[in-house]
């Protein structure tokens, strides 16, 4: 018989969350080949260029990506890869010191922080080209894993939630890359779990997680400008959580709050002014001319959202490589079902922390995330912009008219709608009490056995045969 003096096993999220973000991202960032994450030859070159070190882009094509056949990989053929040929040119070294390539940093370099300490780590030190990108991938991951354990740990309630989507598929195979979503996703968590920790807790607000909270409010608008609405959540916040002190005696909340008018015509008269300033931005003028085509804007996005809508499931739930290897729809549907029992269910003390956060909160929450939804489909027209030829240095008139010459919003993968997903589940509803932690643990523990084995099966039978 058992003791029953004995403690129970308690389950630890945090524990299970590090160990299983680990194995589910390194066994990922090994298995794909480097370069073959969505659009991550892309996002290398961009790295490189934004720490001056371009010049190590045609080194890395010639001597590693072409003769090892990865830049011609995604040309049409689904074919596994040479192992051979990937370790043997993947164990050349830079020829230059990591100095010799001009290293220099500019403010765009923040957005890579991330893979550029392993990677030019390795560069440094003279490694192998493979380990420099695999060195990157990993201190990308370590990143990733820091930051959402950071964000687990602030979120007072729905836990569970935030953590499925931290582990879903796509965004793991994201989190070892050298991919700016690694930056953007992570922080985004960590802003919507402080939200979410400002407006329940009793302790105030200080100026030092303000400033923090600021802080990674500029890295993410410098690395996706589109994702700095998330940080907009803050505004459920009352004024009264926060002490802003400047010097003894001077509250800086409480002026805003005794002046909130005032402030609010100052944000909007700086959002006017930052308006007519950007107003020759491509994206700003693309903004303008769907907003005067409010008709045609609909169309476009109905078309696009009807033609495509199986497409932005699976590449938000999982399609690696360039796309071109997604998870079934049968295992679509089972993440979705998930998705919908993790946040249907809760702890009582889950439920009980959600009291002050009102049904008009959670509207606004609802509408930030809608708006970003469709802000993302507006930016991307772009790109649709490009793919029929169009002149893109013109001004708001034409772009009007070239609203009229496109049938879709071309270029949106699922992916993007990760960074606001936390924001967008939690506030949809309160949840129950689950009836039994202990199966909700094992229910939910299945699903991530299941979605590891499932995802690295496809990714061998991928690449390696």
């Amino acid at each position: 018989m058992m003791d029953n003096n004995k403690k129970k096993i308690k389950f630890n999220i945090y524990i299970f969350f590090v160990i299983a973000a680990s194995v589910f991202g390194l066994m990922m960032s090994l298995i794909i080949p480097v370069s073959q994450v969505p659009d991550e030859y892309t996002h290398f070159e961009l790295m490189l260029r934004a720490y001056g070190a371009e010049k190590m882009y045609g080194e890395d094509l010639n001597e590693f990506f072409r003769p090892s056949g990865l830049d011609s990989f995604n040309s049409g053929d689904i074919r596994p890869v040479d192992g051979n040929a990937y370790m043997d040119n993947g164990m050349k070294s830079y020829s230059e010191g990591l100095f010799g390539y001009g290293f220099k940093p500019g403010i765009t370099a923040v957005r890579f922080i991330p893979q550029a300490v392993g990677f030019f780590a390795g560069v440094l030190l003279r490694l192998p080209i493979l380990i420099c990108h695999q060195l990157g991938e990993l201190t990308a991951l370590i990143f990733y894993i820091l930051i959402c354990l950071i964000a687990l740990k602030k979120m007072p309630f729905k836990k569970e939630v935030l953590m499925f989507i931290m582990l879903m598929p796509m965004a793991m195979q994201e989190a070892g890359s050298f991919s700016p979503d690694v930056t953007v996703n992570a922080l985004s968590f960590l802003i919507t779990a402080m939200i979410f920790d400002f407006k329940t807790r009793e302790k105030k607000v200080g100026w030092k997680e303000m400033i923090i909270f600021a802080l990674m409010t500029g890295v993410v608008l410098v690395a996706k400008e589109i994702y700095i609405l998330v940080a907009f959540g803050i505004f459920i916040v009352p004024l009264d959580r926060f002490s802003l002190m400047i010097g003894k005696k001077f509250d800086l909340a409480q002026f805003i709050k005794k002046y909130k008018i005032l402030f609010i015509v100052i944000l909007a008269a700086i959002a006017v002014t930052l308006g007519i300033l950007c107003r020759d931005f491509r994206y700003v003028k693309i903004l303008y001319a769907s907003v005067l085509q409010p008709g045609r804007s609909y169309l476009l996005f109905k078309n696009t959202l009807l033609g495509y809508k199986d497409f932005y499931l699976q590449t938000m739930v999982g399609s690696f490589g360039w796309l071109d290897s997604g998870v079934s729809y049968t295992f679509v549907t089972i993440f979705f079902m998930m998705l919908f029992y993790v946040n249907l269910f809760q702890s009582k003390k889950s439920i009980e922390l959600q009291e002050d956060f009102t049904i008009g909160n959670r509207i606004y929450l609802v509408l930030l995330s809608g708006m970003m939804f469709v802000f993302i489909f507006i930016s991307m027209v772009s790109w649709s912009f490009f793919l029929a030829g169009f002149n893109l240095d013109v001004g708001v008139a034409e772009f009007r008219a070239y609203l009229y010459q496109i049938d879709y919003m071309l270029g949106v993968q699922g992916r993007y709608f990760i960074p606001f997903l936390p924001m967008l589940c939690i506030s949809l509803g309160r949840g129950n009490e689950a009836a039994s932690t202990k199966r909700y643990t094992i229910v939910q523990a299945c699903y991530y056995v299941l979605s590891i084995v499932l995802v690295l099966r496809i990714l061998f039978i991928r690449y390696w045969g």
